[in-house]
């Protein structure tokens, strides 16, 4: 039974999940949005956990860890990323940014 419930909510387990990432790829780049960032992080882990979605809860983590590493080679080499057209870059100099990164991991 749970079986058959499972694979009737998986494509909109699915369709959540996609839109979801979608949403953090858009928000991780601005830090003014970083609260937003990290309340939708947080609520995607929380769906996969209580879905006993272990493989996505998996990408999720791979994801927002593919993000900080963004984040920290943009402070490394702040040349590649000065044409960047992104309002409000997200930046580890910026003291409540890295609060808000730090309060995500």
């Amino acid at each position: 039974d749970e079986l058959i419930e499972r694979n009737r909510l998986l494509p909109k387990i699915t369709f959540f999940l996609e839109t979801y990432k979608i949403i953090l790829d858009t928000l991780r780049q601005n830090s003014r949005l970083m609260e937003l960032y990290n309340m939708s992080a947080s609520k995607l882990l929380d769906f996969c956990h209580k879905y006993k979605c272990k493989k996505e809860f998996l990408k999720v983590s791979e994801i927002l860890h593919l993000h900080f590493q963004h984040i920290l080679k943009s402070a490394k080499q702040p040349e590649l990323f000065l044409n960047n057209k992104i309002p409000y870059p997200v930046t580890l100099k910026d003291d409540e940014c890295t609060t808000k990164l730090l309060d995500m991991r």
